[in-house]
Protein backbone atom coordinates (compact mmCIF):
# COMPACT_ATOMS: atom_id res chain seq x y z
CA UNK A 1 0.00 0.00 0.00
CA UNK A 2 1.71 3.16 -0.77
CA UNK A 3 0.53 7.03 0.59
CA UNK A 4 2.64 9.82 -1.95
CA UNK A 5 6.28 8.83 -1.39
CA UNK A 6 5.87 6.62 1.58
CA UNK A 7 4.69 3.07 1.68
CA UNK A 8 3.42 0.68 4.20
CA UNK A 9 4.81 -2.84 3.84
CA UNK A 10 2.76 -5.15 6.43
CA UNK A 11 5.12 -8.13 6.65
CA UNK A 12 7.87 -6.05 7.93
CA UNK A 13 8.99 -5.29 11.65
CA UNK A 14 8.78 -2.26 13.95
CA UNK A 15 10.02 0.33 11.78
CA UNK A 16 10.75 -1.84 8.70
CA UNK A 17 7.14 -1.56 7.70
CA UNK A 18 7.01 2.27 6.30
CA UNK A 19 9.37 2.66 3.31
CA UNK A 20 9.98 5.53 1.24
CA UNK A 21 10.42 5.69 -2.75
CA UNK A 22 13.55 7.32 -4.19
CA UNK A 23 12.74 11.43 -4.68
CA UNK A 24 13.24 13.71 -1.82
CA UNK A 25 14.22 11.73 1.16
CA UNK A 26 17.84 9.97 1.76
CA UNK A 27 19.32 12.18 -0.55
CA UNK A 28 23.50 11.88 -0.18
CA UNK A 29 25.50 13.94 1.20
CA UNK A 30 28.91 14.89 -1.01
CA UNK A 31 32.00 15.44 1.30
CA UNK A 32 35.02 17.64 0.23
CA UNK A 33 38.16 17.79 0.94
CA UNK A 34 40.50 20.02 0.21
CA UNK A 35 44.05 21.41 1.28
CA UNK A 36 44.38 24.39 3.43
CA UNK A 37 46.51 26.55 1.00
CA UNK A 38 44.25 30.11 1.53
CA UNK A 39 42.03 29.73 -2.04
CA UNK A 40 38.57 29.59 -2.46
CA UNK A 41 36.53 26.67 -3.75
CA UNK A 42 33.43 26.52 -5.35
CA UNK A 43 31.06 23.61 -5.26
CA UNK A 44 29.17 24.60 -7.93
CA UNK A 45 30.90 24.94 -11.46
CA UNK A 46 28.30 25.34 -13.60
CA UNK A 47 25.90 28.65 -14.16
CA UNK A 48 23.11 25.41 -14.02
CA UNK A 49 24.42 24.53 -10.70
CA UNK A 50 24.37 28.09 -9.66
CA UNK A 51 21.04 29.15 -10.92
CA UNK A 52 19.37 25.87 -9.37
CA UNK A 53 21.03 26.47 -6.03
CA UNK A 54 19.66 29.72 -5.55
CA UNK A 55 15.99 29.12 -7.00
CA UNK A 56 16.03 26.49 -4.03
CA UNK A 57 17.27 28.81 -1.35
CA UNK A 58 14.90 31.72 -3.17
CA UNK A 59 11.76 28.76 -2.81
CA UNK A 60 12.38 28.52 0.87
CA UNK A 61 11.84 32.02 1.52
CA UNK A 62 8.91 32.32 -0.59
CA UNK A 63 7.36 29.31 1.42
CA UNK A 64 7.99 31.82 4.37
CA UNK A 65 6.62 34.24 2.88
CA UNK A 66 3.73 32.75 1.85
CA UNK A 67 2.95 31.25 5.32
CA UNK A 68 3.03 34.16 6.95
CA UNK A 69 1.01 35.78 4.34
CA UNK A 70 -1.55 33.22 5.11
CA UNK A 71 -1.78 34.43 8.79
CA UNK A 72 -2.24 37.74 7.72
CA UNK A 73 -5.13 36.98 5.79
CA UNK A 74 -6.62 34.96 8.57
CA UNK A 75 -6.25 37.87 10.62
CA UNK A 76 -9.27 39.60 8.31
CA UNK A 77 -10.97 36.67 7.96
CA UNK A 78 -11.33 35.66 11.62
CA UNK A 79 -10.37 37.50 15.10
CA UNK A 80 -7.12 35.96 15.98
CA UNK A 81 -5.77 38.64 17.80
CA UNK A 82 -2.77 37.07 19.19
CA UNK A 83 -0.33 38.77 16.14
CA UNK A 84 -0.06 42.31 15.79
CA UNK A 85 -0.16 43.51 12.35
CA UNK A 86 2.89 45.11 12.68
CA UNK A 87 4.68 42.13 13.57
CA UNK A 88 3.58 40.35 10.43
CA UNK A 89 3.89 43.53 8.12
CA UNK A 90 7.44 43.80 9.27
CA UNK A 91 7.92 39.48 8.97
CA UNK A 92 6.72 40.59 4.93
CA UNK A 93 9.14 42.94 4.52
CA UNK A 94 12.07 41.10 6.00
CA UNK A 95 11.72 38.10 3.85
CA UNK A 96 10.76 40.30 0.55
CA UNK A 97 14.26 41.33 0.72
CA UNK A 98 16.19 37.92 0.01
CA UNK A 99 13.52 37.02 -2.45
CA UNK A 100 14.01 39.99 -4.52
CA UNK A 101 18.04 39.23 -4.01
CA UNK A 102 17.87 35.99 -5.05
CA UNK A 103 15.95 37.00 -7.97
CA UNK A 104 18.25 39.38 -8.85
CA UNK A 105 21.14 36.92 -8.88
CA UNK A 106 19.32 33.82 -10.83
CA UNK A 107 18.42 36.51 -13.53
CA UNK A 108 22.25 37.55 -14.00
CA UNK A 109 23.10 33.95 -13.87
CA UNK A 110 20.24 33.40 -16.26
CA UNK A 111 21.64 36.43 -18.74
CA UNK A 112 25.81 34.95 -17.95
CA UNK A 113 24.76 31.66 -19.14
CA UNK A 114 23.23 32.85 -22.14
CA UNK A 115 25.69 34.71 -23.10
CA UNK A 116 28.42 32.02 -22.39
CA UNK A 117 26.70 29.12 -24.41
Amino acid sequence: MSFGKARWRPFGRGSGQVATSPGGYNKEILIIEKKADGESFDVHTSYDDLIAYYQSIRGMYIMLLSIVIAFWESRFLASIGSIPYALLAIAMVLLLIPIVLYSRRISMYKRLRMTNE
